[in-house]
Order: C-alpha cells, then structure tokens, then sequence
C-alpha cells in the first residue's frame, strides 16, 4: 500500500464530503476503472466508511523514502552534556 495526498476537495453522492484537501489518505490498491481507465487509485473515505476510485488529478503520491544502507547505528553512547558545557570545545 501507498501513501498520498489528497490534492482537492472530493464531493460525492450529492454533497458528501469524502475526502478533504490535503487529507492524507492510505492506497489499498491501483486498479483502472474499465470504464474510465483515468480512475485507478481505490481509497477509503474514513468519513463515509467506503472505498472510491480517485484519479490522477485528484491524489499525489507520497515517495516513500528509500536508504541505499542500513542507518549508521553508534557504537558507543555519548553521556548528554551538562547545561552551559560544550563537549566539542578545546582545552586552554
């Protein structure tokens, strides 16, 4: 699953609102509607409790931040330094 960004305001079946601008929404799937291939990504509204079919114009994908490495871990801990003391400052 996917992450995006609501880019406008969706109003369905009358005047319900699904789905907020800038809402952050899951993607449970990308799947073209056979009727209009333009409807691809199926959310679910949590306001409404379904699941619609957003296009292009009206989700942005959230890249998902990819380390080439794993995060450099420490080998050893620090003590926290004391208030008022610099732990990177020379001696006299």
């Amino acid at each position: 699953m996917s992450q995006g960004i609501i880019k406008r305001e969706v109003i369905v079946e009358g005047n319900e609102v699904a789905f907020e601008a800038w809402e952050q929404v899951t993607i449970e799937n990308i799947q073209p509607n056979p009727q209009n291939p333009a409807f691809k990504y199926v959310v679910l509204s949590n306001r409404l409790q379904k699941r619609f079919q957003l296009f292009d114009n009206d989700i942005q994908l959230i890249q998902e931040q990819q380390q080439p490495y794993p995060p450099q871990v420490p080998s050893q801990r620090t003590p926290p330094s004391q208030p008022g003391f610099n732990i990177h400052s020379w001696p006299y």
